[in-house]
């Protein structure tokens, strides 16, 4: 269990000395895409999920 939760989580990055200039705007660029397309994944979850507080709720009864 604890190794299935380690490898969702884990990101493996290739950077290392050896690396070009163009290899590491292009592991920038992958980075930053993949960044935003879980960003957009966890919002719209999160919309999802959102509950109205109490306040809200008692606002929109009146």
């Amino acid at each position: 269990m604890a190794e299935e939760l380690w490898f969702t989580e884990h990101v493996n990055l290739p950077c290392h000395p050896g690396l070009t200039d163009e290899q590491v705007d292009h592991l920038a660029d992958a980075l930053d895409a993949a960044l935003g397309d879980a960003r957009t994944v966890i919002e719209k979850a999160e919309s999802l999920t959102t509950v109205p507080s109490i306040k809200e709720t008692s606002h929109a009864a009146h």
